[in-house]
């Protein structure tokens, strides 16, 4: 039984040694790997290599993602320089550029797992430099930047989630801006008119009319707030704000002209619309309808065109 015992141990540890041995031998030929690329390149290679490194890490935002870890692969990219510059021995112009590389893989690790990370605070960003909000809101979108790259520094130092404390705070001031610059850049034309109407102080003439175009605008506004991506709500909110904001100005303007008349120049004005309202029935190949009032004539007109279109709608193609 105790022989039994003892060789079991023995297999034991010979299977142990094995799987050390296996590690080893792993680690071994990585380290081989590394040996044999550099062995096929010369110093001045290693460096043209190490530059390219560097400005591909610059190209893929390193400096932001990983200020630190990747200014120590800037650190020995320099070193390898002076001592390629210096003659310096190969061998530590190798251990060098390996720990440029090996710093470099860190930063573009920290990098991938930061984009998870700041997934939506990242397109936020992008959807306000679009919208130029760093021209229109230069001081928010720096605080915005400051933000972040105070949360970058922080997980760079200590790899906790505790970094990252600020992410909903600062998610919900990027995207009130990035809401906010929309409105202001759809609603922008109707908003002009707006201004221009109380510089002209016509406020008062069609106040009606008026309250239909700031609550279109209104309601645009809210839609906005709601989905300020979504190209539709924008063309909507935009084109119906305009549109009834100009309508406002226009009668607003023709108020203010007949409220400038006088008492004889009355009738001129109803004949002036009586004349469009004939026109356009002899347009229509109707009956003169210069007999009824105005608003009789205006029902005459709108029921020809409706029995027009439907005549045309039912008649087969041609």
């Amino acid at each position: 039984m105790r022989l039994k015992f003892l060789f079991l141990l023995v297999v034991l540890g010979l299977i142990a040694g094995c799987a050390q041995f296996e590690k080893k031998d792993e680690g071994f030929r990585v380290v081989a790997a590394e040996a044999l690329k550099y062995a096929k390149l010369s110093v001045d290679q290693i460096g043209q290599n190490n530059d390219q490194s560097i400005h591909q890490g610059q190209v893929d935002g390193l400096e932001f993602f990983a200020p630190a870890t990747f200014s120590r692969s800037i650190y020995y990219r320099d070193k390898v320089r002076k001592n390629i510059q210096g003659n310096q021995n190969r061998r530590e112009i190798i251990r060098e550029s390996e720990l440029l590389q090996k710093y470099l893989k860190e930063s573009y690790d920290l990098k991938d797992t930061l984009t998870l990370e700041l997934k939506e605070i990242l397109q936020v960003n992008q959807f306000l430099k679009k919208l130029n909000a760093h021209v229109s809101y230069p001081k928010e979108f720096a605080s915005f930047q400051e933000r972040t790259a105070d949360m970058i520094q922080q997980f760079e130092e200590d790899r906790t989630p505790a970094a990252f404390k600020d992410r909903g705070a600062l998610l919900g001031d990027m995207q009130k801006l990035e809401a906010q610059v929309t409105i202001e850049i759809v609603l922008g034309p109707a908003k002009k008119v707006f201004d221009d109407m109380q510089e002209r102080d016509l406020d008062e003439e069609a106040p009606l009319s008026l309250q239909k175009a700031k609550d279109v605008y209104a309601a645009g506004e809210a839609a906005i707030w709601q989905n300020c991506r979504d190209q539709e709500t924008l063309d909507r909110a935009g084109s119906g704000a305009l549109f009834w904001s100009t309508r406002a100005r226009n009668l607003s303007e023709e108020t203010r002209r007949l409220k400038g008349l006088k008492k004889d120049e009355f009738e001129s004005v109803v004949l002036e619309a009586e004349s469009r309202l004939h026109a356009i029935g002899k347009a229509l190949g109707v009956e003169d309808l210069r007999n009824l009032p105005l608003n009789e004539q205006g029902r005459a007109l709108v029921q020809k065109i409706g029995t027009q279109i439907a005549t045309d709608a039912s008649a087969p193609p041609k």
